[in-house]
């Protein structure tokens, strides 16, 4: 049975990836994109365009530019609209809470269990298998800026002045590595989540393509398609 928090999730997420697939363009031109604040990125290549930001590829990885970070005649090239970019980040700001909820959910029945929820439905169009997680440890850098006074080069004035202080905080990243196939006869959108991270991909019939996502807690693989999901536990 269907609650109504499940079915509003799923209308959330076939409108959602209904956005992607509508929305979403292929470009395989090389260029360089200056944003408004004058970054420079040399030399990459526009690999779609998503309603609220372009998703670049780089030397050094894939990377999304919000639209508002952009020229607009960038936006008008790319097709950006602004209420359908409010819109879009609206559905996947909802998608997000309730994929949170459903996953604190999960991991409870998954502790009580003493075991990771995993589904048995043969009828779900796709498997995901080589699954590995690794950790590591970061440091990241956190800036505050507080109001402050300070003298003049004479000492004679004091003058306000902000003052900014730099922390350094550890935390521990998670990577999970996996190969996603779809085996159906026809082409499938796919979500896959691990903790507070996620990639869309796009698999043909017979495809299969490997994902990595990094997040900040370890939880398991979920892979939401056609208004399913199947959640994959960890080795």
């Amino acid at each position: 049975m269907i609650t109504p928090i499940q079915g509003a999730y799923r209308t959330h997420m076939n409108k959602y990836l209904w956005i992607l697939l509508v929305a979403c363009t292929v470009v395989a031109q090389a260029e360089d994109i200056v944003t408004t604040s004058g970054v420079i990125y040399s030399n990459v290549t526009v690999k779609r365009a998503e309603p609220d930001n372009l998703v670049l590829l780089t030397s050094k990885g894939v990377l999304h530019i919000p639209f508002t970070e952009l020229p607009q005649e960038l936006g008008t090239k790319y097709g950006y609209d602004p209420a359908k970019a409010a819109e879009y980040q609206h559905v996947k700001a909802a998608a997000r809470l309730q994929t949170a909820a459903d996953t604190k959910r999960a991991m409870e029945r998954a502790k009580a269990k003493n075991t990771a929820p995993a589904e048995t439905d043969d009828a779900f169009p796709i498997n995901a298998f080589d699954i590995r997680v690794g950790s590591a440890a970061t440091t990241e850098n956190t800036t505050t800026v507080s109001d402050g006074w300070t003298k003049t080069g004479t000492d004679r004035y004091w003058v306000q002045q902000p003052i900014v202080t730099t922390t350094k905080e550890n935390k521990m990243k998670f990577t999970l590595k996996a190969t996603i196939s779809n085996r159906a006869e026809a082409a499938h959108e796919v979500v896959a989540w691990f903790g507070n991270a996620s990639i869309s991909e796009q698999l043909r019939p017979g495809q299969s393509k490997a994902i990595t996502l990094v997040a900040d807690e370890k939880t398991f693989l979920r892979i939401v398609c056609a208004g399913h999901e199947k959640a994959f536990p960890l080795p």
